[in-house]
């Protein structure tokens, strides 16, 4: 009768020890799971601030070359475009192929091929970027083939969307498309023109005098990222280009 009771208490121990064992096993691979979640939206968290970091770069050089990364003839000595009503301004779908370009080329520069992330073995695809330009914002889509592995876990990221860039160059287009209609068959610079488009669009507008031309400054007090204004700056000759 003893025995019996001793082998029962047996059975009991074991069955205590393997329900313990088990869930020690799930308590350390759940724990696993959620360190390796975390690492994955550190990686996602990292990649969207490259994005939207380099794309701000970027669009801010495109705002300062006149709608494109590097402007095409006729432009300025400086590398920047004349516009007036022959030479219009580039199309707003340019304008987001070069944003999209350029953003693409230079988010590898930003990420650095993950190497701060040392404990996780990433692997990268083939970047796609596309832009979308609205009055008052930028909207930024990207392909973004990335595979973490940890441990023998393994995540996957792709898609980062609709990321947002506060900055009205949708509606500084407009203005530009105006200015540069408003040129035509003006000897020197329309005032009155320029007073009109600052009125409808909320802008600011400076201008300089030099030999080859009058250089415009566009500024939108609306469109400032940290702390630093987006400009949107292209030359007009005072005699229309033949």
């Amino acid at each position: 009768m003893k025995e019996g009771k001793a082998q029962a208490t047996i059975f009991i121990i074991l069955a205590i020890s393997i329900v313990t064992i088990i869930g020690i096993f799930f308590l350390v691979k759940s724990s696993d799971t959620d360190q390796f979640n975390i690492d994955t939206s550190r990686v996602y968290s990292f990649t969207e601030s490259c994005i939207k970091q380099t794309a701000t770069e970027i669009i801010y050089d495109v705002g300062e070359q006149g709608g494109y990364y590097f402007a095409p003839e006729p432009r300025t000595s400086s590398g920047i475009p004349y516009y007036n009503s022959k030479n219009l301004p580039p199309k707003i779908e340019t304008i987001e192929k070069e944003i999209s370009l350029y953003t693409k080329e230079k988010l590898p520069f930003c990420t650095k091929n993950f190497l701060n992330f040392n404990d996780l073995t990433i692997k990268q695809g083939e970047i796609e970027v596309t832009t979308k330009i609205k009055d008052d914002e930028i909207i930024i889509n990207t392909i973004y083939p990335i595979q973490i592995e940890k441990d023998g876990s393994t995540a996957y990221l792709r898609d980062f969307n609709d990321i947002q860039i506060p900055i009205r160059l949708g509606t500084i287009k407009k203005a530009v498309d105006e200015i540069a209609i408003n040129q035509r068959n003006k000897e020197g610079i329309c005032l009155d023109c320029l007073i009109n488009v600052t009125e409808k669009y909320d802008l600011y507008i400076d201008m300089t005098d030099f030999e080859e031309g009058i250089v415009i400054f566009i500024k939108d007090k609306q469109s400032i990222i940290d702390e630093e204004k987006f400009l949107f700056i292209f030359a007009t000759e005072v005699d229309p280009i033949e």
